[in-house]
């Protein structure tokens, strides 16, 4: 099938993006970059503000109206945080939520053979790990986003993020380290680390006595030691990871963009 994307909202979402192109390239399938060209469209949403939503349902809408026959697939955080007013929308065929995209190949072979509108949003249980997808190639960009940590704990009462996310959860240095060493390869210079709460890396990991066993510092470390890689950026960081010992730590490493 031809797939076209389209992404609304944050980095991390433009990082989730690549990933499942990734993933159909993988299973077959070819990624297209107009809708003209598409027999399947996949809308990965945002939900920060209530602008965010219509955007969404609004491109719902409108592809329907100019391509009838499309299969449109929901995914993101809309479809996670409010799962039932997406699974509700007409134009929408196939609603996955942030949870569990590896399913995306396999919901799309399912729709072949059935053409039977699916729901497939999985609810967070607290104890969900990170989901690390694939990732080779970024689309239209120089720089190379990657997605180290999802989720937040904070749960502050005008944000909607962490029902849209879950909890913190955080990839594993050696397959961040793998990763960057795979799109240096690719040609990519310069990565920009990014997450939900990127302050929050490595927040699960601790030892017996409750103590943060690593964190955001040591993997920036040992992204800086790949090969190939000549600029680090950050996502956005909260004040408090950025005490006076953080900053002079990053000074000494010279790939840290200012």
């Amino acid at each position: 099938m031809n797939c076209y994307f389209l992404t609304f909202g944050c980095k991390v979402n433009t990082c989730e993006t690549a990933s499942m192109q990734t993933m159909l390239r993988s299973a077959g399938h070819c990624i297209v970059t107009t809708p003209e060209e598409a027999d399947v469209c996949i809308l990965n949403s945002c939900t920060v503000t209530e602008s965010g939503d219509n955007r969404t349902r609004a491109a719902l809408r409108k592809l329907r109206r100019s391509y009838p026959d499309m299969l449109l697939v929901l995914t993101g955080c809309y479809a996670q945080a409010y799962p039932e007013q997406a699974e509700s929308i007409p134009e929408a065929d196939l609603v996955l939520g942030t949870k569990g995209r590896s399913r995306l190949p396999e919901l799309l072979e399912t729709w072949q053979q059935t053409h039977t509108p699916c729901g497939a949003v999985d609810a967070y249980t607290g104890h969900d790990t990170f989901e690390a997808l694939p990732c080779d190639i970024m689309p239209d960009n120089t720089r190379a986003f990657l997605k180290i940590q999802d989720g937040c704990n904070q749960f502050c009462t005008y944000c909607i993020i962490p029902y849209a996310r879950g909890r913190v959860r955080s990839r594993k240095k050696e397959d961040v380290v793998e990763e960057v060493r795979t799109l240096a390869e690719h040609g990519y210079q310069e990565v920009v680390l990014t997450g939900i709460h990127l302050s929050s890396y490595g927040l699960e990991w601790k030892d017996e006595n409750g103590k943060q066993t690593e964190g955001l510092l040591d993997l920036i470390r040992a992204v800086h030691g790949v090969e190939g890689i000549k600029r680090i950026r950050l996502g956005s960081l909260e004040p408090r990871i950025v005490t006076e010992e953080f900053a002079k730590e990053l000074a000494c490493l010279p790939k840290i963009c200012p």
